[in-house]
């Protein structure tokens, strides 16, 4: 957007076919926009300063500020008059701060300061609407990374869910952990505390949280084996460490980009034999190899894992051409490989 003060959009979303943003022309004209792509189909929305957006429901919800309510849940179909603030949880000037908005099922979940303190951050559900919109347990400095983990019982009243909902949550006692919510008070809990909470942002934390088939795989560090590669049924005993990649204290995955394609993760992980490359796991030790992109100890560092249908795109440096774009064909990969075939890793071509 041009003028003589623009701010640069630096969040996107999409509702209905339109892109959703925040900007300002500097004229007092700030808050929400929405664009189809061409000049006469962008315009200005309403005067609140989105962030968070999610869509769910035919409806966009987002953490709004203006002046009278602070950063508070707000709804939109797109238009002026029906965007409004949905639900003002600490009232008044006060802001409640909603994040990491997550729609699961008809049902949005997020992290916002429900009380009176701002640090204690609370789990929170929305069903679209303000009577709808509540906090389920409290006590957490921060909620995020919601995972849906289908066929898992549940104990609470918010059947429609069909299974759990797995979250990363940090409270003040074991620090950022594994937790799960079926949508009830009585239905959250911790699965299982894996790491030692720390002083500072330092504190291990459940990472790249995906299903892959009826299980959770995510990333954590047990202060014994480093940051490795994790998996979850949703229960304690179900919850164990897949393999240790790279043996002792030292980690073997990082916070990189994951990608699953078919029924297999894909990431990019070190060993001390043959550097950091691309794995692929479906959740058991004996299923968890590797592609060495480049033989040896020198590394391939494949980054950006993206996966369509049939391909998981990356890029890697071979050493010989850069780094370049690269990809995976899955049915290809899998049929070969799962026989026995390891020439098939050939079907990844740069």
């Amino acid at each position: 957007m041009a003028g003589p003060s623009t701010t640069t959009p630096n969040e996107f979303a999409v509702h209905d076919g339109v892109v959703y943003f925040p900007g300002s022309l500097g004229s007092g004209i700030y808050g929400l926009w929405r664009s189809d792509g061409t000049v006469a189909g962008t315009s200005w929305v309403a005067d609140v300063k989105p962030s968070h957006m999610a869509e769910m429901n035919g409806r966009l919800f987002f953490r709004g500020y203006d002046e009278d309510n602070g950063g508070e849940l707000w709804s939109s179909d797109g238009t002026t008059k029906e965007t409004a603030l949905l639900a003002d949880l600490r009232p008044g000037y006060s802001s409640s701060y909603p994040s990491n908005l997550r729609p699961i099922n008809g049902n949005l979940f997020f992290g916002a300061a429900v009380g009176d303190d701002n640090l204690n951050r609370s789990l929170v559900l929305s069903d679209g609407t303000a009577g709808g919109t509540y906090g389920i347990r409290e006590g957490f400095q921060t909620v995020r990374s919601f995972t849906y983990l289908e066929g898992v019982q549940s104990v609470g009243p918010v059947t429609p869910l069909r299974g759990v909902i797995l979250f990363q949550g940090r409270d003040y006692i074991s620090g950022p952990e594994l937790w799960r919510t079926d949508g009830s008070t009585e239905g959250t809990w911790m699965v299982k505390d894996i790491g030692s909470p720390r002083l500072g942002p330092g504190s291990p934390a459940p990472g790249n949280l995906v299903v892959v088939g009826e299980r959770l795989l995510f990333s954590h560090d047990d202060d014994q084996h480093g940051r490795e590669l994790w998996s979850s049924d949703g229960t304690e005993a179900g919850t164990w460490m897949v393999v240790d990649l790279l043996p002792g204290w030292a980690s073997s995955i990082g916070n990189n980009r994951v990608a699953v394609g078919g029924d297999r993760l894909f990431f990019n992980a070190f060993d001390s034999v043959r550097g950091r490359e691309l794995f692929r796991s479906d959740g058991t030790a004996t299923g968890t190899t590797i592609f060495d992109l480049v033989p040896g100890p020198h590394s391939g560092v494949p980054q950006n894992l993206i996966a369509t249908e049939d391909f998981v795109f990356f890029t890697a440096d071979d050493m010989v051409n850069g780094r370049e774009l690269w990809a995976v064909d899955i049915p290809f990969f899998r049929d070969g490989f799962e026989q026995g075939d390891t020439t098939s890793w050939s079907a990844t071509v740069p």
